[in-house]
């Protein structure tokens, strides 16, 4: 964990007072810690003690090291802050693989596990049962929304293949074979998100949808039976009904995930680890070690997560008002999306929060050609511009949502040894 000196302190203060301005400090916050800047210090203040409140609490919580990481994305030309950095934190110059980040925590909740005899340890951990039962449980609900999106992605990841193998299988065997295959799959498919489905919130509205699949597949393998090509095509756009479910599905994992009391944990693992530092054994001190490296771990993970989240609510509501692209009327902005001047607003956000990254450059340059053209009334222009700009943004949603997928699936393992915890707690306090 970071702990700064004096001299650190007041050097980054002065580096986020001068690079940051109030509505990209709020920015910047949100996205990359995953928290309204209102919600961490009082905002009615002027911007240099804002920035200082926001340096105090962020050590409090020990997640100065993502302060840093969100500082250096945000604003990645300041030689002066990459220099602070590279001076006295050159680790945070460095990339972070999350599954490390995750294996990290699962170890240190395996040596909590070890260190229940220890009367104290039992004290701290009967104290936060509650909250390491929700993770446990939230971890499983999680898992269980990421596995019925995998299940989707077997449709999406197929329906090429069927599609061309449906308008000739009536004809070419091999075609016919192929369509068997894949439909054998899919069969299994849903049954496995059927299993999934069981047990989450939501489990009403999911066995919805895979009713549907379950018909869809069934009526393709009757069309494959009866060598009807035209009933084979028109299931296909059942098939393709069924992927606008992969959205819904990543807002349920997307509140599932903030739901995971994180910081619970992290409070725990540091009480814990404390105790254990104060052991003269060496077995305590290598415990006391372990420990620490978990809740550092955590202490990345956790804002990491919260930003994606944030990303992924922001990106939703802004892809619902892009679609207006492809559906109304005019080729102005104004004209094709009612609401521009607050879709503008947080597409410039975004992208102030990632500037070097190649997608936010790219929705820059369309949003602004795509203005220039409409002020030069150049319709085409206009179109391609504002075609352009929708295909970036969704595929940086669908980037976004990918990375919040790929790490909740890293994070469910830490349900496991929680759930270890909790079983070799209850048995010691039966």
């Amino acid at each position: 964990m970071i702990e700064l000196t004096p001299y650190q302190r007041e050097t980054l203060h002065a580096l986020i007072v001068d690079a940051f301005s109030g509505d990209d400090l709020a920015v910047m916050v949100g996205i990359h810690l995953g928290e309204g800047l209102e919600v961490m210090v009082d905002v009615h203040q002027d911007h240099p003690k804002i920035v200082l409140d926001l340096i105090s609490a962020i050590e409090g919580r020990g997640e100065l090291e993502a302060l840093l990481r969100g500082v250096l994305k945000s604003r990645p030309k300041r030689d002066d802050i990459q220099g602070f950095c590279q001076e006295h934190f050159p680790h945070v110059m460095q990339d972070v693989v999350p599954a490390s980040l995750v294996e990290n925590t699962a170890t240190a909740v395996n040596f909590v596990v070890d260190s229940l005899q220890d009367p104290e340890v039992r004290l701290i951990v009967g104290r936060f049962q509650a909250d390491f039962r929700t993770i446990e449980k939230r971890t499983h609900v999680v898992s269980g929304y990421k596995q019925l999106h995998e299940a989707l992605h077997v449709v999406q990841w197929q329906l090429p293949a069927i599609q061309d193998a449906a308008g000739r299988f009536d004809q070419d065997m091999n075609a016919a074979k192929l369509l068997s295959r894949q439909l054998l799959e899919l069969r299994k498919q849903v049954g496995r998100a059927r299993e999934q489905a069981k047990e989450l919130p939501t489990a009403a509205m999911e066995a919805s949808w895979i009713d549907e699949y379950e018909q869809a597949v069934a009526t393709a393998r009757q069309a494959l039976e009866a060598t009807d090509r035209d009933t084979m095509l028109a299931v296909i756009h059942d098939f393709r009904a069924l992927l606008r479910e992969s959205t819904r599905i990543d807002g349920q994992l997307a509140v599932a995930v903030s739901d995971l009391p994180l910081g619970k944990l992290i409070e725990a693992l540091g009480e814990i680890e404390r105790n254990r530092d104060e052991d003269e054994h060496a077995e305590g001190g290598a415990a006391g070690q372990q420990i620490r490296g978990g809740r550092d771990s955590l202490a990345l993970i956790r804002p990491r997560l919260a930003g994606l989240v944030a990303q992924h609510n922001l990106w939703q509501w802004l892809d619902k008002e892009l679609a207006g692209i492809e559906t109304n009327p005019g080729n102005k902005p104004q004209d094709k999306v009612p609401r521009w001047g607050k879709v503008k607003e947080k597409l410039n956000g975004l992208c102030s929060a990632f500037p070097g990254d190649e997608w936010s450059m790219k929705i820059l340059e369309h949003l602004s050609g795509w203005e220039t053209a409409a002020n030069g009334n150049e319709s085409q222009a206009c179109e391609m511009e504002a075609y352009a700009l929708r295909g970036e943004a969704m595929d940086r949603f669908f980037e976004v949502d990918a990375e919040m997928r790929n790490l909740c699936e890293n994070l469910v393992q830490v349900g496991i040894p929680l759930r270890t915890l909790l079983e070799a707690y209850t048995d010691g306090n039966p």
